[in-house]
Formats: C-alpha cells, sequence, structure tokens
C-alpha cells in the first residue's frame, strides 16, 4: 500500500522579498549553493507576471526500426533548452536592454526641466547573451536556478491597448558552459538541523585536565588554561564524522561559548581538575 505523498517535499515557488530573476555579467562566478550570496554585480529586472517562469528542455530522437518494425535504438539527434519569462516592469531599462540590445537603449537622468528620459533603438542587431540567476521560495525551502548562458530569441508581440497592461515575454535560448551545462539548480531544503551553545567557564581551576563528552566520544585531557584554537582542534578530533567548521568556538581567558553540530549533547568530565574556589561549568544557554 503506497504511502502518503510527504508535502515537504512539494513547491510552489514566488521570489517573496529577496528573490526573482537576476542578470549577471558573464565574467562573474555563479553562485553553486542556494544560499550563497549574489554576486555584488547582479541586476534585478522587476517583477515577472503571476505565470512564474518556464524552463524547457526537449530532446529530439532518432528511433531506429529492424525489418519488422520493432523499435530498436534511440538516438538523440540533440536537446534544446529555453526559459521563458514574461517581464511586467515595462519602464525598466534594463528589461528593455533585453528586448533591444544594451546598446540600443540609453537612459538620460532626470532634471528640474524633465523626467528620466528612456531613449530606445530597434535595430536588426543579434541581441546580446546573459547569465541570469532566479531565486525562488516556498516557506524556507528555497530554490535557485543558475544560467550561465541565455540569449533573447523570441519576444511576444508587445501590445498597448487600453485596460491592459504592456509586457515584454521573452523566450531565451540556453547555450552550454564550458562543463556542457545550459543551467545548474540548487535546492535547500527546510530541515536545517538544531545547534546547541554551551558556555564553558574554566575560571574556578587552576591545575590538573578536564575532557569534554560528544556521543559516545571523548576528547583527550584538556589543559583549564587551553585557547579558543586548542579546544577547536580538540573538538573537531573527536573522529565523529564532523570537521573543524561543524563547530564553533568563540572567547578566552577561560571563557568560551561552543557551538555543537546537529545539536549534540555536549558533557564535561573534570574530576581532576583542582583549584580554584569552585567548580568548572559547562552550561546550555541554547
Amino acid at each position: 500500500m503506497a504511502g502518503h505523498t510527504d508535502a515537504r517535499k512539494t513547491f510552489v515557488g514566488r521570489p517573496m522579498v529577496a528573490g526573482g530573476i537576476w542578470r549577471i555579467p558573464q565574467h562573474i562566478l555563479l553562485p553553486t549553493t542556494a544560499y550563497a550570496p549574489r554576486p555584488e554585480s547582479a541586476i534585478r529586472l522587476g517583477g515577472v507576471s503571476d505565470e512564474g517562469y518556464t524552463y524547457q528542455s526537449e530532446r529530439s530522437v532518432d528511433k531506429k526500426k529492424d525489418w519488422n518494425g520493432d523499435k530498436v535504438r534511440s538516438i538523440q539527434t540533440d536537446k534544446d533548452d529555453t526559459l521563458e519569462l514574461t517581464f511586467i516592469e515595462f519602464l525598466n531599462p534594463n528589461v528593455m536592454a533585453l528586448a533591444y540590445g544594451e546598446s540600443n537603449v540609453t537612459v538620460e537622468a532626470p532634471t528640474t526641466q524633465h523626467g528620466t528620459h528612456i531613449a530606445v533603438r530597434d535595430v536588426s542587431d543579434v541581441l546580446d547573451h546573459g547569465a541570469f540567476l532566479i531565486d525562488t521560495f516556498d516557506g524556507k525551502v528555497r530554490r535557485r536556478r543558475c544560467v550561465p548562458d541565455a540569449q533573447p530569441s523570441t519576444i511576444d508581440p508587445i501590445t498597448e491597448a487600453p485596460g491592459d497592461w504592456s509586457v515584454y515575454k521573452i523566450t531565451f535560448d540556453l547555450f552550454p558552459d564550458s562543463q556542457g551545462a545550459t543551467n545548474y539548480s540548487y535546492t535547500e531544503l527546510a530541515d536545517k538541523l538544531a545547534s546547541y551553545e554551551y558556555l564553558l567557564d574554566l575560571h574556578e581551576a587552576d591545575s590538573g585536565t578536564f575532557s569534554l563528552k560528544f556521543g559516545n566520544r571523548n576528547t583527550v585531557g584538556l589543559d583549564p588554561d587551553l585557547t579558543s584554537s586548542e579546544l577547536l582542534d580538540a573538538l573537531a578530533g573527536l573522529d565523529d564524522g564532523h570537521l573543524a567548521n561543524d563547530w564553533n568556538v568563540t572567547g578566552s581567558l577561560g571563557e568560551f561559548v561552543i557551538t555543537t553540530p546537529q545539536g549534540g549533547l555536549l558533557e564535561i568530565h573534570n574530576d581532576s581538575l583542582a583549584g580554584g574556589s569552585g567548580p568548572v561549568t559547562l552550561t546550555n544557554v541554547v
């Protein structure tokens, strides 16, 4: 009997405040995760219609048959990828540059005599290639599609008429990069593991050693006058499958804040510590 659909694996994407369509200069490296910051040179292309965007990948095949008419082989002859968007900021010069070419759109800043003036030449020049980044969200789930090389190939008829808005509906041809990919998609699910912070106070000890336990493993004996980097090295050396950057240690002079990976429980063993006026403490603060 089939199980229920996991709604957490469905996606209804929308741009939210931080998302949308961005144009990236082609010489800039594109992000390789769903959460990496966008390049500072990214140009936001404004609003898109409620149709969102459509990515389509078509593969043409030549079906080979034998003398009996039975299909024997399907030979792929080509792959054509396209991206379709309807830009609704009709007066945005960055969108106009997609439709007419960057060199054919001139913008003059506003003055006390006139508002911003945009001049467009519609010529037969080949339209510009560009890289694009699309960020969409569904709650805390985020999707990112990076397109390294796209060129407008079709622009639907432009209408200026009462009772409707004017838009630029543009279909882009996508071209493969040096790795043979026309685009990359990245998804971050809303299942981030919780982390816990602990306050380690060593002020009350001046001799002996202590150890920390995480899961089923213990650190080596640690001196109470250790530095934050020495503490981080000891935690990363637990050989529990976590790397140094899975941990975070801040503080100094006997007082540290430790952030554990994956919300794991951290314990202290300080039987051999001595000196001072009270016990060494490890307190969960988050």
